[in-house]
């Protein structure tokens, strides 16, 4: 523990719990995607990720996972809950422009958010759904320093 900071202990949540938080995942993907795009990258068939989707039932471990390969930020809503966050471990350079430009629409939407000097739920919801995309990005950036830094190869 560095700086003598305590992190919490990860909670615990129920099976219902679970399921709700990665439905919220889920919905999130598929209204992005589409459902039969989520399907075929999760390895499985529609009926299963429509039913995931309306906690009907849970996925599979690897399916749940294979999610990450359509959208690194499909399982950000259930391991939040659990107090976790997931990045990938390499940045793409290729995207870097893209990235840019989304954090100016995202530094655009938060100063039109305080433009009044409040920030509502509405709005904060807004910004963190513009903001969710990039950061698996950023996070990698900063992995991909850290690796420069410390003599690793794969920079």
């Amino acid at each position: 523990m560095s700086g003598g900071k305590v992190l919490p202990a990860p909670q615990r949540l129920t099976e219902s719990e679970a399921r709700r938080m990665l439905a919220l995942g889920l919905q999130r993907v598929v209204k992005a995607h589409g459902p039969s795009r989520v399907a075929l990258d999760a390895g499985c068939d529609e009926k299963t990720i429509r039913n995931a989707r309306d906690e009907t039932t849970s996925l599979k471990l690897h399916t749940t996972l294979n999610l990450l390969a359509l959208d690194a930020t499909a399982l950000d809503e259930l391991l939040a809950a659990y107090g976790f966050r997931l990045a990938p471990l390499y940045a793409d350079e290729a995207h870097d422009l893209r990235m840019i430009s989304g954090l100016a629409s995202v530094a655009g939407a938060l100063a039109e958010a305080n433009a009044d000097g409040v920030r509502d739920h509405r709005e904060t919801l807004a910004v963190a759904d513009a903001l969710r995309p990039l950061l698996p990005q950023l996070a990698a950036i900063i992995e991909q320093a850290d690796r420069l830094r410390s003599g690793r190869a794969g920079g």
